[in-house]
């Protein structure tokens, strides 16, 4: 009788050779269908019955100001339970997704985020993935239901994919199904589940390679547009090096696959960067012009990547413990060593090497385990290799590539399923490899206990314990073995091994992955409110214990000069790096993602007045302090007026700030970067210019007016009523795509202040324009829609003159 496990349709017919009913196989096949909506349903449990959304609120706010200064949710300040999970999370992607959605529902494209670093691409950083079909979803609903719906779409997708993919390899529905849930929350899945972005990159993997399958069975070309398709899906979920590894990895699958149509195979990974080319060509621009540096050679040797003895997390996830429990021991990060496919999976995946008649992709995919292994580990050749500085790899971090050997050991944990059902023999074997697996992690256990004598008692229990719970997965494992050796109905030990590794991995994804009520998600607070009311008219910084976090200051609706992300203008970092130094420092690594300002009040005169020059310059208005914070009392009452002290908080008001909008009459030059640090900080509030302005700006000898009529993230109108020649001056970031025009008329805009924007404007009254619209972003549009019309083309020709089967 034709259970889940049986693989082909001819399954379907009884010992007597008679079909099943139609209704009957319909039902068979849908089966494995809803096995995966009620796993997925499942890990997902507290969202479905208590309304509880994947989200790191906890760590907002038990650790962000202003929100841990402020009881909350029945928990005096600062004292909310936390897995001290997702950070970035909170200071970039939700962020990100919230400005764009709102520049969306307003008819503008999310070009430019004015929010952090003095106004910063957003479009342009692939991150922000303002262009992924399903964020859109921001624009529509509410932000937690959105953000709720795209998590769980995003394993939801892996899901449905890595399934189809791999019955499409001819495993059967049981083997699918278990390897579609090794892959879709797989260890690697489970702690990038709510970055809500480098998941749903992952989900394309297996579309990529289910359409190379399709492609090697047919003369069609809709198998080329669903990989071209698949490709660009995957460049705008909104992780470059993700997707960069997933493309080189289904090129080099299809060489092996599909290796008569290579060419073809080309074309469409051509077709699908330039489909995505609206957000390739400005990332790959912005990427050039960021402060963006490689990691240090030490930090990414020791710190990130994996390191011989983490190995043993293939085994024992946690057998260094877990930041979400506050045990893990090793001093680096996490995240990036995790590689488990449950214990389960990985006794499958060996299994799969034994088979008598290898699966044809076994020897690729052992392979390619190998080949990353080699590349994500501390090794002779990664020592010498990420020296060297290969583009996206030594940026960036090397241990994401662990999203292909998660793959191909969930591929093969499926391929080892149908070989133990396959053959029952085998288990003997399979039981054997379990035994010497949690050997090994016992072993290894013993030796971290052996050299932590010292240690925290935590480090030393952490091992032993881990080890404790795998050893209850192997013990299940050898179980289900055992049923198989006694020839028990196959359907009964197939289920323990699914629900195994099912139970191991839901336990890791639950422990790992805060899920919080809606309200946690940026609440609003009294120090919030006073902001919107007293400081919109420019920038707010925090001073010491007050410091706001950077980024999180566009959910309050205000501006910052701070901001954190790698992609940012490099001469803003640059900018940023004088004010500490009192000089340029180019490609300083503490520059590399955040541009922090030092604090305003302190103790080191010299730093300080940079400072206050910085901020005079850049329009920051308001500045929060602490009370208690004995740096405050050294602020000056002659430029910072105390408008607000409550609730622990002062709120300061700069009175010397220039205003968004300011005419100059005078400037100084400066002959490059290592003159500008000098001057600026020596002449006094003087504007500072590289380039010499046409017209030229003359003394002031009557009034002068500004009045802003249309304002906007990359769109701001003025009239402007001058008696003279002037030079306007924006505190906003200067970068190439921002253009000016005087009364309809373009004019340049000029660098001001080393990173800023300034327009000549000649005495009269003028309307002036300035407008973000980078050419990088048009040339990408105009290369997106060609790409898009030719595989609406070729889709044309496939459906009305389809393809043959290949023999």
């Amino acid at each position: 009788m034709p259970t889940l496990y049986d693989g082909d349709a001819e399954a379907y017919s009884n010992p007597a050779g008679q079909a099943y009913p139609a209704r009957d196989m319909n039902r068979r096949r849908f089966l494995p269908f809803a096995i995966l909506v009620a796993v997925l349903l499942l890990f997902f449990r507290l969202t479905v019955l208590r309304g509880l959304v994947p989200f790191p609120g906890d760590l907002l706010l038990s650790e962000y100001q202003p929100w841990r200064s402020y009881p909350t949710h029945g928990y005096v300040a600062g004292s909310v339970p936390h897995k001290a999970q997702y950070p970035d999370t909170l200071r970039q992607i939700y962020p990100w997704r919230i400005v764009a959605a709102e520049q969306w529902r307003k008819g503008s494209v999310p070009l430019w985020n004015p929010h952090n670093f003095s106004g910063t691409p957003l479009a342009a950083n692939f991150q922000s993935a303002v262009f992924y079909p399903p964020n859109l979803l921001f624009a529509v609903t509410q932000p937690a239901a959105a953000w709720t719906a795209l998590v769980i779409l995003s394993h939801g997708a892996a899901l449905l994919f890595m399934y189809v993919y791999l019955r499409k390899v001819g495993l059967s529905p049981a083997a699918s199904v278990t390897g579609a849930v090794a892959y879709a929350f797989s260890a690697f899945a489970a702690v990038w589940s709510q970055y809500n972005s480098i998941v749903h990159v992952a989900a394309f993997l297996p579309l990529m390679l289910l359409s190379l399958e399709l492609a090697a069975g047919t003369r069609s070309s809709l198998p080329f547009v669903l990989y071209s398709i698949a490709i660009s899906l995957a460049i705008l979920a909104g992780h470059p090096q993700v997707a960069f590894y997933q493309i080189m990895f289904s090129a080099f699958y299809a060489v092996v696959r599909v290796r008569k149509r290579l060419l073809f195979i080309l074309t469409a990974i051509i077709t699908g960067i330039a489909l995505a080319a609206v957000q390739v060509i400005p990332g790959v621009e912005l990427m050039l012009l960021s402060a963006r540096t490689g990691l240090n050679i030490p930090t990414l040797l020791n710190k990130i990547l994996i390191q011989p003895a983490q190995l043993l997390m293939l085994v024992v996830p946690d057998i260094f413990g877990n930041p979400a429990t506050r045990t893990y021991f090793p001093g680096d990060t996490y995240i990036g060593k995790v590689t488990s496919v449950g214990f389960a999976g990985l006794v499958l995946a060996a299994t799969a090497v034994l088979r008598k008649k290898p699966h044809r992709l076994t020897g690729f995919l052992v392979v390619s385990v190998m080949a990353v292994l080699a590349l994500v580990m501390r090794n002779p050749v990664t020592v010498h290799l990420y020296a060297v500085g290969i583009p996206f790899v030594s940026s960036g971090n090397p241990t994401l590539a662990v999203v292909l050997l998660t793959f191909c050991l969930a591929t093969l944990s499926a391929i080892g399923l149908d070989t133990l059902l396959s053959d029952p023999k085998i288990a003997k074997v399979s039981a054997l490899l379990a035994t010497v697996l949690i050997g090994i992690a016992w072993t290894g256990a013993a030796l971290i206990v052996l050299a932590g004598s010292g240690s925290p008692m935590f480090a030393i229990k952490t091992p032993l314990l881990a080890t404790v719970k795998s050893t209850a997965f192997a013990a299940s494992f050898l179980f289900a073995a055992l049923l198989m050796v006694l020839k028990v109905r196959r359907l009964i030990p197939a289920a323990i091994i699914f629900t195994v590794l099912t139970g191991e991995l839901m336990l890791m994804y639950w422990k790992f992955n805060p899920f919080v009520p809606a309200s946690y998600i940026f609440p609003d607070t009294v120090l919030t409110a006073v902001i919107k009311r007293e400081c919109s008219s420019g920038k707010v910084i925090g001073n010491g214990a007050a410091l706001l976090t950077p980024n999180t200051e566009s959910q309050l609706g205000i501006d910052s000069p701070a901001g954190y992300d790698p992609l940012y203008p490099g001469t803003y970092g640059e900018f940023i790096s004088s004010v500490w130094e009192g000089r340029v420092i180019e490609n300083a690594e503490q520059f590399r993602s955040d541009a922090v300002l030092p604090p305003v009040f302190g103790s080191d005169p010299a730093l300080t007045s940079r400072v206050s020059r910085a901020i005079d310059a850049l329009n920051v208005t308001c500045i929060i302090g602490r009370s208690g914070d004995t740096t405050v009392e050294t602020a000056d009452p002659a430029r910072y007026g105390l408008i607000y002290d409550r609730d622990g908080f002062q709120v300061y008001r700069n009175l010397k700030a220039v205003g968004n909008f300011v005419l100059f009459d005078s400037y100084t030059r400066y002959n490059n970067k290592y003159d500008f640090g000098s001057k600026f900080f020596a002449d006094g509030g003087r504007l500072l210019l590289e380039t010499v302005p046409d017209p030229q700006p003359q003394p002031r000898n009557g009034a002068d007016k500004t009045e802003v009529t249309v304002k906007q993230p990359d769109y701001i109108e003025l009239n402007v009523t001058v008696s003279g020649n002037r030079i306007l001056y924006l505190p906003e970031t200067w970068y190439p795509g921002w253009t000016a025009s005087l009364d309809g008329r373009t004019v340049p805009v000029i660098r001001a202040n080393y990173a800023f924007r300034a327009v000549s404007v000649p005495a009269g009254a003028h309307t002036v324009i300035l407008a973000y619209r980078p050419a990088s972003f048009k040339t990408g549009v105009i290369i997106s829609f060609v790409s898009a019309g030719i595989i609406i083309l070729f889709t044309a020709i496939a459906v009305i003159q389809p393809g043959k089967e290949r023999r």
